[in-house]
């Protein structure tokens, strides 16, 4: 019969701590990296919906020859979805100013204590702004 062996070489506190420090370390770098990327998202997604916005007051001008400063307007005429209005929304929608010639749409940046910021659009289709957080780290949306 074999002896059992005394002495079992195990992993000691010291190293799993030294483990534990090192992977906290690497993903603490990581972090804000992840974050700016899930708000790129987020202002590219504001971005396509004031998009909508552009396609839905060009749609609306072509049946009433001026554009309408209502987005309530805009989804009666089935132009664009109700869910622009959505509470849940990270940004919130709105019409600035609507005439015969003209018109300018916004997204706020709303529900974030680290995100803020605005993004516009006028008639000529030109995505203008930036979402920015308390640390100088700044977000623009695509533009094509």
């Amino acid at each position: 019969m074999i002896p059992a062996p005394r002495h079992h070489r195990g992993t000691t506190l010291v190293e799993i701590l030294m483990v534990v420090t090192i992977m906290g370390t690497i993903l603490t770098a990581g972090v804000p990296r992840l974050g700016r990327a899930f708000e790129g998202g987020r202002a590219d997604l504001a971005a396509g919906t004031l998009r909508g916005l552009w396609n839905a007051e060009r749609m609306y001008w072509l049946e009433h020859r001026f554009y309408t400063a209502d987005i309530d307007e805009l989804i009666g005429h089935k132009f664009i979805d109700a869910d622009v209005k959505s509470a849940s929304d990270p940004f919130t929608y709105s019409l600035l100013l609507a005439d015969e010639e003209s018109f300018s749409c916004q997204a706020v940046r709303n529900g974030s204590g680290l995100w803020s910021g605005a993004l516009s659009l006028d008639e000529s289709g030109v995505i203008t702004g930036q979402i920015e957080d308390g640390n100088g780290g700044i977000v623009t949306p695509y533009q094509d």
